[in-house]
């Protein structure tokens, strides 16, 4: 599956207020992750990451971030992490799916 194809698998919410330069290191992140998720899991369908701010402080922001994977088979991995750091989030996020999918060994 090539870049193009998993980028277009990839659905974004909640990220309206985060600014450009955030939100192409978080869709870099993404993208990355997808990479190696498509090596675990066979027949990706569609990866969902929402973002939920729950402290909006100046300087404390903390975020939530939902992660859900659908693949083929209609086998479906999520995730819930929140941290003070979005990139620490999204990531975590990601490769507790990793590890949830790879114990399935459903590849």
């Amino acid at each position: 599956m090539t870049a193009a194809d998993l980028a277009g698998k990839v659905e974004f919410s909640g990220f309206k207020g985060i600014d450009e330069p955030a939100m192409a290191d978080v869709q870099a992140s993404v993208r990355k992750k997808l990479k190696r998720l498509a090596e675990v899991c066979k027949g990706i369908e569609k990866l969902t990451v929402q973002l939920k701010k729950v402290h909006t402080l100046p300087r404390s922001e903390k975020y939530e971030v939902h992660t859900r994977l659908t693949i083929a088979n209609g086998k479906t991995y999520t995730s819930t992490i929140t941290d003070y750091n979005l990139l620490f989030a999204i990531e975590k996020a990601l490769d507790r799916i990793e590890t949830e999918a790879s114990k399935d060994r459903v590849l």
